[in-house]
């Protein structure tokens, strides 16, 4: 199984260069015999999330591929392939002497459902996220707390941010650097990265939640609540994941979360609109100087990815704003090119 999986993860990196340069799936440092098993599942999972980053007909044809291989290594599809809110399927070996201890087999399978709108999703989601994220934001008992509050999205989405950067190799998360104003990616591979995430994470979601009770000012409770868009949307890959992605819809999810506080102070959300931005729109909208660099090609959209939701006022005429957001740009091509 673990070659069957180098083989099939060889053939999408020589494939899907666009999101996947520089792509390296998972694998294991020991004697390969010894560590088939875990070395295949380490490879199922980083394959999976490798797979969230390309445009959807892209990523469901390498998908049935994946269970393709599966059924023929192990003799059956895996389970809950097909269902959407599965990103990596359980892995479970053949019954016998040589199959891995523990109930997860394999691999465990990873579940995040991108849909929240049903309430029964959303407090569903919300009640899986670690006791840390539901009592930063302050939700003691999910099922007492109304799906319109926004402390239950938030707390649905952390939780979910949590499980996604410890579940995916190669995701990395925006810094900011102690002489602001200045960005960068740092991969969040590494345990201290993670952590320094983690606590950015729970930090910005305390204030979002304690700024919700402040009912006579609108504008810092939508403060407080872009901060915390800022860090979930400070999840990111190199390069950028493909509009229309898995990923790019769940970071879509994340900046909807907003509009009911944005038009509370005459603005709305500006997400889709990005895609087709000019260098006015950029410069009228977001923090150019907090700005990053993405694929340079010119074919390329402008903005490639949205880390801190950009705001417009309601039917204003011209694109402006004071909410000004951060993005993932195509840099300028150099003089005389």
């Amino acid at each position: 199984m673990a070659e069957r999986l180098d083989a099939l993860c060889a053939a999408l990196g020589g494939k899907e260069t666009r999101y996947l340069s520089g792509w390296r799936h998972a694998r294991s440092t020991d004697r390969p015999q010894a560590a088939a098993p875990r070395r295949a599942g380490a490879v199922w999972t980083a394959l999976h999330m490798a797979l969230l980053r390309l445009p959807d007909a892209d990523r469901r044809l390498w998908r049935e591929k994946a269970a393709q291989a599966a059924q023929e290594c192990l003799g059956g599809p895996p389970p809950g392939w097909e269902d959407p809110a599965v990103i990596v399927p359980a892995l479970h070996a053949p019954e016998g002497p040589g199959a891995p201890d523990g109930p997860g087999g394999i691999a465990p399978e990873v579940t995040v459902s991108l849909d929240l709108s049903d309430a029964d999703a959303l407090k569903q989601a919300a009640s899986a996220a670690p006791l840390e994220v539901l009592k930063a934001a302050g939700v003691i008992d999910v099922g007492s707390v109304r799906p319109d509050d926004l402390r239950l999205s938030w707390a649905a989405r952390a939780g979910q941010a949590l499980l996604l950067a410890r579940t995916d190799p190669e995701l990395q998360a925006v810094s900011y650097a102690r002489n602001y104003p200045r960005t960068s990616r740092v991969p969040l591979a590494e345990e201290r990265h993670r952590k320094e995430f983690r606590t950015a994470l729970l930090t910005s979601l305390t204030s979002a939640a304690d700024a919700r009770g402040d009912e006579r000012d609108g504008k810092t409770q939508l403060g407080a609540a872009r901060q915390l868009d800022a860090v979930l949307g400070g999840l990111l890959h190199s390069p950028a994941a493909a509009p229309g992605s898995w990923w790019w819809r769940w970071r879509k999810e994340v900046s909807l979360i907003l509009e009911p506080l944005a038009r509370a102070v005459d603005h709305e959300v500006v997400f889709d609109q990005t895609s087709e931005w000019q260098k006015t729109d950029l410069d009228n909208c977001t923090e150019t100087a907090l700005n990053l660099a993405g694929a340079r090609d010119p074919d390329e959209r402008l903005v490639q990815w949205v880390f801190l939701t950009p705001l417009r006022r309601i039917d204003a005429p011209e694109l402006r704003t004071a909410f000004r957001g951060r993005v993932v740009r195509r840099p300028d091509r150099p003089a005389g090119t």
